[in-house]
């Protein structure tokens, strides 16, 4: 952080995966999109080179590239020791840089493969817009040409509408407490002997045979192609949150819903064990983290290893301040039509709906401390260095966004992911009625009040409800879609209304 050349945020652009690029017939724009940085410096003899190592021979990162800044351990990236149970987790995975093309000429074309830029961390589930890309659009390219993409907009866009983990999966030691075969965590689930890991997660059987529904979506011990395409179908939300509720108690809720939670940990050596932070909310940034959390204190200063290595909580008045912030976002963007419309920042003129999501740019605001310390003028990108960008506004920000010390969206979002919607399925109706004599005056009032919940059974069942929609065959179901279940209707009493 404090030797960067170019002071960009350079962890936002560290790609562990990234692919060998000839760096030297790159120019500015191009090497700014890449995710790292090349110095040449003169060695005087092997006994005094500047590079320092620590004594176990590790080189230094993170705060600096030396011992009083650096730390010889800096954690990005997580791999899961278990099956996923949420689209933010997919964070940690390598949705960029894929390969694009083959240099025409030079030494890179005998060796190397161009990927599409720029390279970006922590692209899906976080929503921080891309520098080299003007605000209103998702692509463009810089000089060679080379094509850059938003890879964090695409990716949103193409997953959290479409696609979601059941949890239905084989279960090992450690998230279990003994082994279990894809096939048996199904039956399990259906016939209601245990939980799927994502509690809210309840079997929707219609009054079929529950140990035959469980079987029917598989072929031997295998998921079935047809079981994976039809078992979303069974599976419902216990209470489902809408994303574009402005509710600040009800995002409080939300947001703290892991206080007291324990959390898995490792030590220095890769030894497990479990933490629980009392009165405080963990927060899912790495799988498994070493149990060593960075509280404010220590993120004021870069060279604490805390911030490189370990884990954040935040505090009653940190989510109270964040839900806060989100609804006056909400209500600045809302409503919100899909979930990658509430992930994703909104591309248009408007810089500052562009920049980022909404759950990001509340995290970042001016009222909320959870990135405080990384926000600060020392810790941040120069105007001087963001303005040479096409979007200025997308590279200001926290230099070390992306390691364990900064809250991002993405992290926010792993943990409740799997019960956000975009829409309501459950509403309370009301209704009044009267009747009137002859001259038009009011004889009798009534008024009604019903509850009523949206089923996975569209309004006609000649459609089944596995059906996608362009493929509806009754106009019925094309106007009306899902039927509705009457949950309770009471008679009201003008006192309540």
């Amino acid at each position: 952080e404090t030797e960067t050349d170019t002071g960009t945020r350079f962890l936002t652009r560290f790609n562990p995966k990234a692919h060998h690029v000839d760096f030297y017939d790159l120019s500015g724009p191009e090497r700014d999109a890449l995710p790292y940085e090349v110095r040449i410096e003169p060695l005087v003899s092997w006994k005094n080179r500047s590079l320092e190592v620590s004594t176990n021979g590790n080189a230094f990162f993170g705060g600096g590239l030396n011992a009083q800044y650096g730390s010889p351990f800096v954690i990005t990236h997580s791999v899961p020791r278990e099956p996923i149970v949420s689209l933010g987790a997919l964070q940690h995975s390598m949705a960029n840089g894929f390969e694009r093309f083959k240099p025409t000429w030079g030494y890179a074309a005998l060796t190397c493969r161009e990927p599409l830029l720029p390279q970006v961390s922590h692209a899906i589930g976080n929503s921080m817009a891309l520098p080299m890309i003007p605000p209103d659009r998702t692509t463009s390219q810089v000089a060679g040409p080379r094509p850059l993409a938003d890879h964090s907009f695409l990716a949103n866009l193409g997953l959290w509408d479409d696609w979601f983990f059941s949890g239905i999966a084989s279960q090992n030691r450690f998230s279990s407490g003994g082994n279990l075969a894809q096939r048996n965590v199904a039956l399990a689930f259906f016939t209601g002997e245990r939980d799927l890991p994502v509690a809210r997660y309840r079997p929707e059987t219609d009054g079929e045979d529950a140990r035959s529904l469980a079987l029917s979506f598989f072929r031997g011990t295998i998921a079935s192609d047809t079981g994976i395409d039809e078992v979303a179908s069974h599976i419902r939300v216990d209470g489902m949150f809408n994303v574009n509720s402005t509710s600040v108690e009800a995002w409080k809720t939300v947001l703290g819903s892991l206080k007291d939670r324990p959390t898995a940990v490792s030590d220095g050596s890769g030894a497990e064990s479990v933490s629980r932070d009392n009165g405080a909310v963990p927060v899912a940034n790495l799988f498994n983290p070493r149990d060593a959390i960075a509280d404010h204190s220590s993120l004021s200063d870069i060279s604490t290893p805390e911030q490189w290595i370990g884990r954040r909580t935040l505090t009653d008045d940190e989510i109270q301040s964040l839900a806060e912030a989100l609804v006056k976002e909400i209500r600045k963007r809302g409503p919100f039509l899909s979930l990658a419309d509430f992930v994703n920042r909104r591309v248009g003129n408007n810089k500052e709906l562009a920049r980022c999501g909404a759950l990001q740019a509340a995290l970042d605001s001016d009222e909320v401390e959870i990135n405080r310390e990384h926000l600060s003028s020392n810790r941040a990108v120069s105007d001087l260095v963001a303005g040479r960008f096409a979007f200025p506004e997308a590279e200001q920000g926290a230099l070390a966004q992306g390691s364990p010390g900064y809250v991002k969206q993405g992290d926010i979002l792993t943990p409740i992911a799997p019960i956000l919607s975009a829409r309501s399925d459950s509403f309370l109706i009301r209704a009044y009625g009267e009747s009137v004599d002859g001259a038009g005056n009011v004889i009798a009032q009534a008024w009604c009040e019903a509850v009523v919940s949206r089923n996975r059974n569209f309004v006609d069942p000649a459609d089944e409800a596995t059906t996608p929609i362009d493929n509806l065959n009754r106009e019925a179901n094309r106007i009306f879609g899902r039927r509705f279940d009457l949950v309770s209707f009471r008679w009201l009493n003008p006192s309540e209304i």
